[in-house]
C-alpha cells in the first residue's frame, strides 16, 4: 500500500472533467456512460485494464443516503463496483483503493480532492461503512453519521 497519489495532476483532470460533464444530470444510461468516460481515462492514465460494474444502479436510489456505501473494489474481479447509486465521491475513493492506497488515505485524499473540485457538494458527506457518501438532509440529524468537517477535528 502507498499513501500518494501517482500521477495527481491527471487524476484530478479525470474528475474535474467528470464535473463538466454533470455526472450526476441525464438518465441512468447517460450518467453511467459519464462515469465510464472518467474510467477508461483513469485507466489510460494509469496503464490499468480495471472493469467497471454497476450492480443495481436505479434512480430509486438516488435519494437513499448511504446506498453507494455498499460499493467496493476487488483485486479478484479487477473491478469497481458501484452498487446501487452512482457517486462521484465513492468513485474516487474506489479509484483510490485501486491504485493501493490505504483506505483511511483514501478516505482523506477524496475528501480533501473532492472538496477541492466540488466544494458545495462537499459539504454534505458523511462516513457510512468506511465510505464517504452524500447524506441527505435529513442525515445531519443523525448522530451516527460523521459530518465531512467533523473528520480529523475541523
Amino acid at each position: 500500500m502507498q499513501n500518494e497519489i501517482p500521477n495527481l495532476d491527471a487524476f484530478k483532470n479525470a474528475f474535474k472533467e467528470l464535473k463538466k460533464s454533470k455526472a450526476w444530470r441525464g438518465s441512468i444510461d447517460e450518467r453511467k456512460a459519464k462515469f465510464k468516460t472518467a474510467h477508461d481515462t483513469l485507466n489510460q492514465t494509469y496503464g490499468r485494464d480495471l472493469k467497471l460494474l454497476f450492480v443495481d444502479v436505479s434512480a430509486e436510489f438516488d435519494a437513499v443516503q448511504g446506498a453507494s456505501g455498499f460499493s467496493g473494489y476487488s483485486e479478484q474481479l479487477n473491478a469497481i463496483v458501484i452498487v446501487h447509486k452512482l457517486s462521484v465521491i465513492t468513485f474516487m475513493q474506489l479509484w483510490l483503493i485501486a491504485l493501493g492506497i490505504e483506505q483511511i488515505s483514501a478516505v482523506e485524499f477524496s475528501k480533501n480532492l473532492f472538496n477541492e473540485i466540488f466544494p458545495r457538494s462537499a459539504k454534505n458527506l458523511v462516513m457510512i461503512n468506511g465510505l464517504l457518501v452524500k447524506a441527505d438532509a435529513s442525515a445531519n440529524n443523525d448522530a451516527s453519521n460523521d459530518n465531512i468537517n467533523d473528520l480529523n477535528g475541523q
